[in-house]
């Protein structure tokens, strides 16, 4: 039992790496893979949601300390690989398939429709090892720009949103958990293209 004084905490039971800087140009599309280590295998028993809400940005790339009232909010896609269980070599696979493999280990197909192979996932390099609790968030290549910032990044200024991901349990009888693996600022930088 806990005997030391209530004042004198020393432990963080709850901790993480630290809140993220994704720094994406204006225009860019592209997914951004976070592992949630606290799920055995993301899947469709949780419901997943990343959003980006823009800051209150002044023009000059500092770092905001507020939302920007009124501003833009963003909902992003959060993409689950397709989980096929133990891998077998008369399944056709599709790219983006996860199998588990018996040396313990999973594996996604890099590219392929229908793709079939008595060679094993471990010695096929269509195949490459992945962890089964990754999610892919999407970042449109409309996003700022169909629905653009109040202050839009300049040359010598970045501009900044605040992003999170947040996966929550779909059904559990006792008490649903939420966790927040993912937050931190998007870093919005000047395109050329864009204003072309």
């Amino acid at each position: 039992m806990s005997r030391s004084r209530i004042i004198s905490a020393n432990k963080d039971l709850m901790s993480d790496k630290g809140s993220i800087l994704l720094s994406i140009v204006r225009g860019e599309q592209f997914e951004f893979p976070v592992i949630c280590d606290f799920l055995d295998i993301a899947d469709t028993d949780y419901t997943y949601e990343a959003v980006i809400i823009e800051g209150s940005n002044d023009g000059e790339g500092s770092y905001p300390t507020q939302v920007q009232a009124g501003g833009v909010a963003d909902t992003l896609n959060v993409r689950l690989c397709s989980y096929e269980g133990a891998w077998d070599s008369n399944t056709a696979y599709d790219q983006e398939d996860v199998v588990l493999y018996t040396d313990g280990n999973y594996y996604r197909l890099g590219s392929g429709t229908a793709y079939t192979t008595s060679t094993n996932p471990l010695t096929d390099p269509s195949w490459i090892e992945h962890d089964p609790r990754t999610v892919y968030v999407q970042f449109p290549s409309t996003f700022c720009v169909t629905s653009p910032y109040s202050q839009l990044p300049l040359p010598d200024a970045p501009t900044y949103g605040f992003f999170e991901l947040s996966v929550t349990e779909a059904d559990n009888p006792v008490y649903i958990s939420i966790w927040k693996p993912a937050r931190g600022l998007v870093e919005i930088l000047f395109s050329p293209t864009e204003l072309v």
